[in-house]
Parts: C-alpha cells; structure tokens; sequence
C-alpha cells in the first residue's frame, strides 16, 4: 500500500485547511518499484503471469483528490482509494489492512495533524466569556481562584453556544475565530493492524539541523515501529531538488537528492538491497 498527497480538512462548505504536498514522492515510489520488480523478473528469467500480475504484487494506492497519479504500469497492477480528509484516510487504511495482506506500507502521505473544532464569531464568544464569567463572580463575593477562572473559561472555549453552522458558506463580514482539535496520528495505527508489514515512514521537518532532523526521525522509527523512515527538511525541497535521509532504526543508510532517487533508495533497501548508504548514528 502506498498512501500519497495531502489531506484538505473543511472549515465551511468552501473553505479549507491544506499542506503543500503534491503527491510526487508517492508517484515516483510506484515507479521505483515497477522498475525494480520487472528487473527482477527478468533477471530470473521468469516469463509467467501470476495472479497478481507478471510481478506478483499489486498496489493499493490510496491518494487525495488533488495529488498527482502515477502512469500505470500493466507490469504492477493499480487500485487507487481516492480520499480527502484524515478520516476517509484513516477508513481506507483500516478498511485495506483488515480485508488484505499488506506486505509493504509506504506511508508517504502529507497527514493534517490538526482538523477544525469550531468556527465562531469573535464577539459571540467574547460575550459568551463575560456572561460566564460574571455569573461567576456575582456567585462569589469574595472571589475566584485562578484555578477556578481557568476552570470556567475553559469550559466555555471548549463548547462554547454560538457556535457558526459550518455546513454552508460562512459570512466574511465578522471577525471569526478558528478552534482546531488534534488528529490521531494514523502511522501508530498500522503494525497494530498488521504487525508484519513492512512498514515506512516519513518525516517533515523545516529549518533544523541534521543532527535534530535524525534524531526525530530515529524516534518516529522506534514509536511506530518502522522498518524504514524517510527523514527530509522543507527547506531543502526545491522543484527537482529534494534531499532526504533514509534512516533504519537509528543509522542513516542513504542520502538522496532528488524524489526519483529517494524512490529507488526506499526501494532498494525495502527489498534488501544497499544502495546509496551512509553510516551515521543518531544521538
């Protein structure tokens, strides 16, 4: 299975939060692996089709609606999931891994880590938190403890009244305040649903050093339980250029400067080969 592009979560019926990713690592994952299966092939001379097509695996690729596709390959048969928030991803996962034996999990897809809570006007909340908090102290004559103000104003932004009907197009004309929940993190889900796949991930960061960008990584890996994590900095992705570290459990066993060679790396070393590799410990 290979997942790929980002997620888009919904604020109104026509607005919504993104990321930048365009699905391209994942299309040319699809072509690493084409090239890599049909080599190996040939070179054992096999010339039979089986049922999973001539080079015995097929690819469930689950994909969001705006990612780029890979040209299918009638030597590695295609199914794509197309999907668009976190949850459909999370269904597809779930549905794929429960009802199929997945033997690789390539989890490239860019997941939103946060989904909208609540959208509300800025004033009906402002008065929502004065109204409260005057009860309250009209309650207490002797007043509140900062415990007991936090208490109240917590309950308030948490489920406030006024909340704005987000299933059309909300006004511009108020000043509006956006509340985002946390998303489950899928990648902790997927050796609980299939402790034997091969299983990689991937690490975005921005800005960081190299040493902080593997140590991340190296704990995303232990976490998870990945096989494999492809650690890479967004300040480092230009056009054709993306460098990225390809990480087993803690040491770096490969360096890549573009997508097409962090594809074939992932590939390589996915099936026991070396490749471009690269002893660094993480600390």
């Amino acid at each position: 299975m290979i997942t790929a592009g980002g997620t888009v979560e919904a604020i109104d019926s026509v607005r919504q939060i993104s990321n930048t990713s365009t699905g391209r690592l994942g299309a040319c994952i699809y072509e690493a692996l084409t090239e890599h299966l049909v080599a190996g092939r040939d070179a054992s001379g096999r010339s039979d089709k089986s049922a999973k097509g001539d080079c015995g695996f097929m690819v469930h690729y689950v994909v969001s609606e705006t990612a780029v596709r890979p040209e299918t390959n009638e030597n590695l048969p295609i199914v794509f999931y197309p999907v668009s928030d976190v949850k459909s991803v999370e269904s597809a996962i779930e549905t794929l891994m429960i009802n199929c034996k997945i033997d690789y999990m390539i989890h490239s897809m860019a997941v939103s880590d946060f989904t909208k809570g609540y959208l509300i006007e800025q004033e009906e909340l402002v008065c929502e938190l004065a109204e409260t908090l005057g009860r309250a102290l009209n309650e207490s004559p002797t007043g509140l403890s900062g415990a007991k103000l936090k208490e109240y104003i917590g309950d308030v932004i948490k489920s406030p009244e006024h909340i704005l009907d987000a299933s059309t197009k909300v006004s511009s004309q108020a000043e509006l305040m956006l509340f985002l929940k946390k998303t489950p993190k899928l990648i902790e889900k997927i050796k609980k649903l299939s402790p034997e796949s091969f299983l990689v991930g991937f690490k975005l960061l921005k800005g960081v050093s190299e040493e902080e960008l593997i140590r991340t990584a190296a704990e995303l890996s232990e976490k998870n339980g990945c096989n494999l994590v492809l650690a890479n900095d967004m300040n480092k992705i230009r056009n054709d250029r993306h460098e990225g570290l390809l990480l087993k459990g803690h040491q770096v066993v490969g360096r890549y400067h573009t997508k097409m060679e962090i594809a074939r790396g992932i590939v390589q070393h996915m099936f026991g080969g070396g490749g471009n590799s690269a002893a660094v410990e993480a600390k």
